[in-house]
């Protein structure tokens, strides 16, 4: 009886690739509700050539009634196919973002040096400003920039410190010198003259 059942279920496994429950009745009360499924008789038993067993055959062997009830999704029934990454595709793709980072992050920084730059220009042409004023007034320029009513933009804390040297012996002149710091380090210090002048790390070709 058990050679049956297994060729059986083999055979029905083999032609879908499904679970199917069975329900069998039988005189044996041991064999009473008996619901299995397809691999569960998977002992070795050779299948016998059929159809795919259609819902609501019976079959009746010997003392045992075989009814296909229906089919249940398992297991069996899925695709093999994975989904998701593979180990080779997450380092490539973390390869290339690396690659990406290098290139544009220098580039970042460098737009960022170079937009609080003009800032600090503009600060400077417009102490050199506030100097010329001062100078009709005084006939002298200052080394105060409190007197001449300046404060350092808040968004240039940390990245330049103002300084005005002003000479008034002979012919009145000034120097604005704005000293890089923190991310503008490497940027050099920018100078201006009362003369017009204008330099960034002693080289007037890069202001």
């Amino acid at each position: 009886m058990a050679s049956i059942l297994g060729a059986i279920a083999l055979t029905c496994h083999a032609r879908t690739g499904a679970v199917y429950r069975f329900r069998c009745t039988c005189r044996n009360r041991r064999m009473r509700g008996f619901v299995g499924r397809a691999r569960a008789f998977d002992h070795g038993y050779p299948s016998v050539p059929a159809k795919a067993p259609a819902i609501g055959r019976s079959w009746r062997l010997a003392y045992v009634t075989i009814s296909i009830r229906g089919i249940t999704k398992g297991r069996d029934m899925t695709s093999g196919r994975q989904t998701g990454f593979t180990l080779i595709e997450l380092m490539i793709t973390v390869a290339i973002v690396a690659i990406l980072a290098a290139i544009a992050m220098p580039a970042y920084q460098e737009y960022v040096k170079r937009g609080n730059r003009a800032a600090a220009e503009s600060e400077m042409m417009d102490i050199a400003s506030r100097e010329q004023q001062y100078l009709l007034a005084n006939r002298c320029y200052t080394n105060n920039l409190t007197t001449l009513g300046y404060t350092l933009p808040t968004e240039l804390n940390g990245k330049y410190t103002p300084a005005v040297a002003a000479d008034c012996t002979g012919m009145p002149s000034f120097t604005i010198t704005f000293t890089a710091s923190g991310v503008q380090a490497t940027d050099g210090d920018l100078k201006l003259t009362s003369e017009g002048v204008k330099t960034r790390a002693g080289d007037a070709t890069k202001w």
